[in-house]
């Protein structure tokens, strides 16, 4: 993967997010990243529902939060150790999609009972979801593949530890002022406004808190480990609004490209330092040559 070349040639920029509220945002995104269930439930997470049918967001249980949570529990640590977001990914047997999907289901559902009544457990049938996953049609399936590994933190924090800076969305301010620290490059007022910020509505749905409440109370422990450390290493305990008040600000001279080019600053600034300049020439992905930009 990409991130295994990070600080062997490559620099690494990312940021990360509290992992409940990045799962509850890819739940709103068409269960983002969980194939198998997007199929099944009919979603597409590029173009939204398929085929005209009913709405699953009007009709979706805790059920499935839980479930979907299951499925990217891990996200950002299987991505920083080579692979896909979602558990059960990739080309599948039926046996195999059999195993992951059951442990998927077992991780989601462990010492509770799942939800009866409308859309409850009959929306819900693990047979479908192992029939979603099974992907032998175009390729054949490996064997000898196990498409959900134990999360590996270790190696995870050690490809992280490699990225030339770290950042978190729950602190944006405190990142871009580390990113600029880092980098030695003069922000702009706007560089601390956030850009892409969430549609979420401040009077959510009874359904839309159901779904909060529900993973506040999820246990990510991998991903979380990754989360606290780079709070440790930012410092985040810090007052934000002291150091905020002595951040000098002064105009960027690199003008704005794309979103891209944004998402490039929202990683804060590591050890580019001499290599500024790449920052100053983005290519047709919103970077200069070199920079890996990305969200986990």
């Amino acid at each position: 993967s990409e991130a295994s070349r990070c600080g062997r040639g490559l620099v690494c920029v990312t940021t990360l997010r509290t992992t409940w509220k990045r799962v509850e945002s890819g739940f709103h995104h068409n269960l983002h990243d969980c194939q198998w269930m997007q199929d099944a439930h009919r979603l597409n997470q590029d173009y939204g529902p398929k085929y005209g049918g009913p709405s699953f967001y009007k009709t979706y249980t805790e059920d499935h939060v839980r479930l979907y949570a299951s499925c990217v529990s891990t996200c950002m640590t299987r991505m920083l150790t080579g692979l896909a977001c979602g558990r059960c990914s990739g080309t599948l047997s039926r046996a195999q999609a059999a195993r992951c999907v059951e442990r998927v289901w077992s991780d989601a559902f462990s010492g509770i009972e799942a939800s009866a009544g409308e859309g409850g457990t009959a929306a819900l049938n693990i047979s479908d979801y192992v029939r979603f996953a099974s992907r032998t049609r175009s390729k054949r399936a490996d064997p000898l593949h196990d498409p959900d590994p134990p999360p590996d933190t270790r190696r995870a924090m050690r490809t992280l530890s490699r990225f030339a800076f770290v950042g978190l969305l729950d602190n944006w301010s405190w990142t871009v002022h580390q990113f600029g620290r880092r980098f030695g490059v003069p922000l702009l007022p706007s560089d601390y406004k956030v850009l892409r910020a969430g549609s979420k509505s401040r009077s959510s749905s009874p359904r839309q808190k159901m779904a909060e409440q529900t993973l506040r109370a999820f246990s990510f422990a991998a991903d979380d480990a990754l989360v606290s450390a780079t709070s440790d290493s930012l410092g985040v305990h810090r007052r934000l609004q002291s150091q905020q008040a002595q951040m000098r600000i002064a105009w960027l001279e690199i003008p704005h490209y794309s979103e891209g080019y944004y998402d490039a600053l929202q990683q804060p600034l590591s050890r580019l330092g001499h290599r500024v300049d790449e920052l100053r020439a983005p290519t047709q992905r919103g970077f200069g040559p070199g920079v890996l930009a990305t969200k986990l």
